[in-house]
C-alpha cells in the first residue's frame, strides 16, 4: 500500500500508512507451568491407622516442570497403608511424552512394591523403528540397592539386542557392581559388563563390546550426531577409585560422518599412575596407514577425589605421523568451511609439559582447497609448509589462490600453549574477498597479526580493487522539503544493527585490536533495487574493532551511478557516505542526483534529488534549476506526468472525451511508464548479476506523448535499454538502444520513428582529466497537426573534456 500510494501521499502531504493488524508476540512456556486437565476417582476403606486406597486417574494435555504428555492414564492400589508391610501397585500408560529433552511416542510401566522388594516392567516406543523394554525385580536398601533384570530388549529398526540370561545391577555406598549383564544381536555381536567399580577398595570390572553400531547410541540418546560405524572395545578396570588402572583395545571400522567415509581406527590404551598411554592408527579403505598417534599424556582419570584441572603439569611425550591424511572431513565437524579437499603430510612430536610444550617436526599441506562459508571466498591450490622447533612454530609459507594470490607466513610462539603469541603476515593480490549473495569483491591486502593470544593486534591495509555489493532494501524513503532540517538528521534510535563478527567469549577476539587502513578504488559498485552507485575513496579509511563489532571511520565518495525514484533514473552527480566509527555500520548519506525532464518546445528542467539521513533510513528531498523555484508537489508532478500539476488541469474540458494528447492520455502514458518501471526493478537487478555487467537499465516513460494509434507499440519503442561495463579501471563503456531500432527500418526520404543504437565512453587519466563521448537515441516531436502528433527518431551526440579538482 505504501508503494502504491507514494505519489498521492507525497503530493497531498498525507501521513504514511499505519499497521492495522497488531503484532501477536508468542508467550514463552516456563518450566514452572502447570497445565492440562486431570480426572481422578477412587475409594479409601479401612481405619485411620490402617486403610487401603484403590483408584484411577486420566489426564489430557498435561504440562509440568517442562515435561508434557498428550494423554496419560494410571491405576493404583495401596493396601494396608501406611504399614511397612503394605503393598503398592501402579499401572501407567502415556502417549506423546516429552521428558528432560527426550521424546517418546508411548510409555507403559507396571510397578509393584512390598517393602523391601518389588517388581518392574517398562516398555517404551520411540517412533516406528525403535522400542525398548525391560522386566525384573528390585530390592531397596540403604546400604545396597539391587535391580535384577530378567530380560532386556532394545530394537533399532531391524536390529534387536536381547539379554541372554538374567543379570543384576547393585549400587550403594560401596560403589556400582554389575553381575553378568550380556546383550547379543545375532552371531558375533555382543555387549558384556561384569564386575565392581567401588568407591573404596579395589576395582575389578570388565567391559566388552563387539561389532556394535554406534548410530544406535545416538538414536537411543535422541542425538542428531551424524556418526555411524562399527565399534569393538575391550577394557579391564582395576586399581582403586583414587588411582584406577585401565587396559583396553579399540577398533572402529566402516565409519562415516555426515555420510562421508572416515578412516578406520585401531588402537590400544592403558592408564595407570595418572598416565594415559595410547597407540592408535588410522587406516584408509585400501589398508594403508594414513595417520598414527603414539605417546603418553599426564591426566587424572580418578573416579573420586579430583580437585583442579585433570590435565597435569607433568612430562608428556606424544608423536603424531600423517601420511597423506585427507582433510575433506573438516566441514563435517564445522560449518566455517565447505568444499574441502586436499591432503596433509606430517611427522611431529610434543614433549615437555602442557604449560611449556616442546614441539618438533614438519607439516606439509598439498593441493588443498576450501570455501569460507561466511564470505563465500573459494581458496584453491593451497600448498604450505610448517616447521616446529621447540617453543616456536614457523609458518614458512601457506600459499593459494582465490582468483588472486594469497600467502600467509610468520611464526607462533607456543611456550605457553594456552596463550600463544603470534607474528603472522597475510598478503593478497586481487584476491576474492567476498563471493556470495551479498556481492563479489576483489582486494589487495597486506595484514599482520602480532601479540599474545589474550591481546592480539591486527595492522596493515586493505584496498578493494573492484566488485559489487548488494545492500538490503531500506526501511522506507521519506519525501520531505529541501529546507526541512531533518533532511540530514541522522539520529535514529531504532537502528541497532550490531555486527557480532567476533565471538566475545573467546579471549582472543574479546581483546582483539584492529588498526587497518581501508581504501576503495573505482569500479566498485553498491547496488539495491533503487540504486546502482560506483563508490571510491580519495584517502584511506580506518577499520577498527570496538568490543565485538567492526567499525569504519572515513568517507566513501561517489560521482557515477543511478538512483531510481518514482520509476525515474536519476544520475548521481556527487555523493558521500560518512562512517563515524559506530558499530552499526550505518553511514550518514549526502548524495545529489539529477534527472532531466524534457518538454516539447520548452527548456528542459533538471530535477535534483537530495538523499540524506542514513543508509537504513534515507530521507529524500527534491529541487530543480527552474526559476521561480518549483514546489515539492510540482516537482513530483513533473516526474510522474512530465508537467506541473496546475498545467495538467488546463486542458480543454471537451478534450477529455477522446482527443489526442489530453489529460487522460498523458496520465495513462506516464503511469504506464511508472508501472513498467516498478515491475522491471527486480528484472534489472537479477539481469545485471547474471550477465556480469556493471550497469543494466531498462528505462520506460522517458518519451513524448505518442499518437494514440498503436499506443502500446509506440510506448515500447520509447523504452531505452542500457548495458555498461568497465573495460579497464580507467575506461567505462555502455551501449544504449531502444526496441524501435530492431522493429522497423528507416524509410527513404520520409520521417521515421526508428532510432539508431547509441554508446557512451568515459576515460579518466591519472592527472584528473575525464573524457566523455556519447551518442544517445532520441525521439523528436514533429509540428502538431489536426491529424495528431507525429515524431521522428534521431540521436544526440556529445563530447566533453572535464578537469577535476578535489579538496
Amino acid at each position: 500500500i505504501a508503494r502504491a500510494t507514494e505519489v498521492a501521499r507525497a503530493v497531498a502531504n498525507a501521513p504514511p500508512v499505519t499497521l492495522k493488524v497488531p503484532v501477536d508476540t508468542p508467550r514463552a512456556i516456563t518450566k514452572g507451568l502447570l497445565a492440562g486437565s486431570l480426572h481422578a476417582d477412587g475409594t479409601v476403606s479401612g481405619s485411620v491407622t490402617r486403610f487401603s486406597v484403590d483408584g484411577s486417574a486420566n489426564g489430557t494435555g498435561l504440562a509440568l516442570l517442562g515435561n508434557t504428555a498428550r494423554h496419560l492414564s494410571a491405576a493404583y492400589t495401596w493396601t494396608d497403608a501406611p504399614s511397612k508391610s503394605g503393598a503398592i501397585k501402579v499401572t501407567l500408560r502415556a502417549d506423546t511424552v516429552t521428558s528432560h529433552g527426550f521424546v517418546f511416542d508411548s510409555l507403559a510401566g507396571d510397578v509393584g512394591y512390598t517393602a523391601p522388594s518389588g517388581t518392574v516392567s517398562l516398555r517404551v516406543r520411540q517412533g516406528l523403528l525403535r522400542d525398548y523394554s525391560l522386566n525384573g525385580d528390585f530390592t531397596l536398601d540403604t546400604a545396597r540397592n539391587e535391580l535384577r533384570l530378567a530380560d532386556v530388549a532394545l530394537r533399532f529398526d531391524s536390529t534387536t539386542w536381547k539379554s541372554t540370561h538374567p543379570s543384576s545391577i547393585r549400587f550403594g555406598v560401596s560403589g556400582i557392581e554389575v553381575v553378568n549383564l550380556e546383550l547379543q544381536s545375532g552371531p558375533g555381536r555382543r555387549i558384556y559388563a561384569n564386575g565392581l567399580l567401588p568407591t573404596k577398595g579395589v576395582a575389578n570390572f570388565d567391559f566388552d563390546v563387539t561389532d556394535f553400531a554406534v548410530e544406535n547410541v545416538t538414536q537411543l540418546l535422541q542425538s542428531d550426531l551424524p556418526l555411524a560405524g562399527r565399534l569393538s572395545l575391550n577394557a579391564h578396570v582395576s586399581g582403586t577409585a583414587e588411582n584406577p588402572q585401565v587396559e583396553g583395545k579399540t577398533d572402529f571400522t566402516g565409519g562415516t560422518y555426515n555420510d562421508v567415509r572416515i578412516p578406520d581406527v585401531h588402537g590400544t590404551l592403558s592408564y595407570a599412575n595418572r598416565q594415559l598411554t595410547t597407540n592408535a592408527a588410522a587406516v584408509d579403505s585400501t589398508g594403508r596407514t594414513v595417520a598414527s598417534v603414539n605417546g603418553t599424556v599426564p591426566i587424572d582419570l580418578a573416579l573420586s577425589g579430583v580437585t583442579g584441572s585433570r590435565l597435569l603439569d607433568l612430562p608428556l611425550n606424544v608423536a603424531v605421523k600423517s601420511d597423506s591424511l585427507p582433510i575433506a572431513l573438516i566441514p563435517q565437524f564445522t560449518a566455517a568451511v565447505t568444499d574441502v579437499s586436499g591432503r596433509v603430510f606430517g611427522d611431529f612430536s610434543a614433549t615437555g609439559t602442557f604449560k611449556k610444550p616442546t614441539l618438533r617436526g614438519n607439516i606439509t599441506m598439498s593441493d588443498a582447497q576450501f570455501k569460507i562459508a561466511a564470505t563465500g571466498t573459494f581458496l584453491q591450490h593451497v600448498n604450505g609448509a610448517v616447521r616446529m622447533t621447540g617453543d616456536t612454530v614457523y609458518v614458512d609459507s601457506i600459499a593459494g589462490s582465490a582468483n588472486g594470490a594469497v600467502r600467509v607466513a610468520g611464526n607462533i610462539a607456543v611456550g605457553d600453549w594456552r596463550a600463544p603469541s603470534f607474528q603472522l603476515a597475510l598478503n593478497a593480490e586481487d584476491a576474492q574477498l567476498l563471493n556470495n549473495s551479498t556481492g563479489e569483491v576483489h582486494a589487495d591486502a597486506a595484514l599482520s597479526l602480532s601479540g599474545p593470544f589474550t591481546a592480539p593486534h591486527v595492522t596493515g591495509d586493505v584496498t578493494v580493487l573492484h566488485g559489487v555489493i548488494y545492500i538490503p532494501e531500506s526501511r522506507g524513503k521519506k519525501v520531505i522539503g529541501s529546507d526541512d532540517p531533518s533532511l540530514f538528521s541522522v539520529v535514529d534510535t531504532s537502528v541497532a544493527l550490531q555486527r557480532d563478527l567476533f565471538p566475545a567469549q573467546s579471549p582472543m577476539f574479546k581483546n582483539l585490536r584492529v588498526d587497518v587502513a581501508f581504501a576503495v578504488e573505482r569500479n566498485t559498485w553498491v547496488r539495491s533495487r533503487d540504486a546502482n552507485v560506483e563508490i571510491f575513496t580519495d584517502g584511506a579509511m580506518s577499520l577498527n574493532v570496538v568490543g565485538d563489532a567492526l567499525t569504519l571511520t572515513g568517507a566513501v565518495d561517489a560521482d557515477r551511478g543511478e538512483y531510481t525514484f518514482l520509476s525515474k533514473r536519476f544520475q548521481i552527480k556527487r555523493g558521500s557516505a560518512m562512517f563515524i566509527g559506530t558499530p552499526d555500520l550505518n553511514p550518514t548519506l549526502q548524495i545529489t542526483a539529477e534527472y532531466q525532464v524534457k518538454q516539447p518546445g520548452a527548456t528542459a528542467i533538471n530535477i535534483r534529488v537530495l538523499i540524506g539521513g542514513t543508509a537504513t533510513a534515507p530521507r529524500i528531498s527534491l529541487e530543480s534549476d527552474a526559476q521561480p523555484p518549483l514546489s515539492q508537489s510540482d516537482l513530483l508532478s513533473y516526474l510522474a506526468f512530465g508537467d506541473r500539476s496546475t498545467s495538467l488541469l488546463q486542458f480543454d474540458q471537451t478534450s477529455l472525451g477522446g482527443g489526442q494528447g489530453n489529460l487522460l492520455s498523458v496520465a495513462g502514458t506516464r503511469l504506464a511508464g511508472i508501472a513498467v518501471g516498478v515491475a522491471l526493478d527486480e528484472v534489472k537487478g537479477n539481469a545485471a548479476r547474471s550477465l556480469g555487467v556493471d550497469v543494466f537499465n531498462i528505462t520506460p516513460g522517458d518519451i513524448p506523448v505518442f499518437n494514440g494509434q498503436g499506443g502500446f507499440d509506440q510506448f515500447i519503442k520509447g523504452t531505452e535499454l542500457e548495458v555498461g561495463r568497465y573495460i579497464n579501471p580507467q575506461t567505462f563503456v555502455s551501449f544504449i538502444t531502444t526496441p524501435g531500432a530492431f522493429s522497423c527500418k528507416r524509410g527513404a526520404g520520409t520521417n521515421s520513428s526508428c532510432t539508431s543504437p547509441g554508446a557512451t565512453i568515459t576515460h579518466r587519466t591519472a592527472k584528473g582529466l575525464r573524457f566523455d563521448a556519447s551518442y544517445a537515441p532520441r525521439y523528436f516531436l514533429d509540428t502538431p497537426t489536426l491529424a495528431g502528433q507525429t515524431f521522428t527518431g534521431g540521436g544526440q551526440f556529445g563530447l566533453f573534456v572535464i578537469r577535476e579538482w578535489r579538496f
